[in-house]
């Protein structure tokens, strides 16, 4: 199988689901189930308009967030329906969210009502989004932090301690969600 830059994986089901600098596809999905013959699943990924590479990845229950590299013309952040097609084939969908500056890292809470998104916008490189209100078309962000270490490269959730880890330029922080 010949395998074109990825920026982030996620394996969900035996599928790998992969940010890519592939223009045609910067959602790949590659089919797992045999890991000595792996292939692209049918239809293989999803094109996005511009050229924006596919930068971070996250899937969860029936969706996938694709994150992107800040454009001007486009939204960085995009939720695809999979639940009809492990390759999102819409409709439903797909959804677009402006970031405003490179989605770099995506953190889901496991019960798909959170997405913490690390991101270089410069007053907002921790974004909270609410998937479901993306998905209706209402305003999905939740609340942002401002990190005083500069842009967020990357990003984790640990549901036992109910604790965002962020790394930045300058720093690791660990934040605690909530109201």
């Amino acid at each position: 199988m010949t395998v074109h830059g990825h920026w982030d994986i996620e394996v969900h089901q035996a599928y790998i689901y992969a940010g890519s600098t592939q223009d045609v596809a910067e959602l790949r999905v590659v089919d797992a189930f045999d890991p000595a013959n792996l292939t692209d699943a049918p239809g293989v990924g999803y094109n996005l308009t511009d050229v924006h590479d596919g930068s971070a990845i996250a899937v969860f229950g029936t969706a996938a967030l694709l994150g992107r590299l800040d454009g001007t013309s486009i939204e960085e952040l995009i939720l695809f329906d999979i639940s009809e097609s492990v390759v999102p084939s819409p409709p439903p969908g797909p959804w677009y969210y402006e970031v405003g500056g490179n989605a770099s890292d995506i953190a889901v809470e496991p019960g798909g009502r959170y997405v913490f998104l690390a991101s270089s916008h410069p007053d907002k490189e921790l974004q909270v989004i609410d998937p479901h209100r993306l998905s209706g078309g209402l305003p999905a962000e939740l609340t942002y932090y401002d990190s005083p270490n500069g842009a967020a490269s990357g990003i984790f959730y640990d549901m036992l301690k109910d604790r965002v880890f962020l790394a930045t330029n300058d720093a690791f922080e660990i934040i605690q969600p909530g109201p």
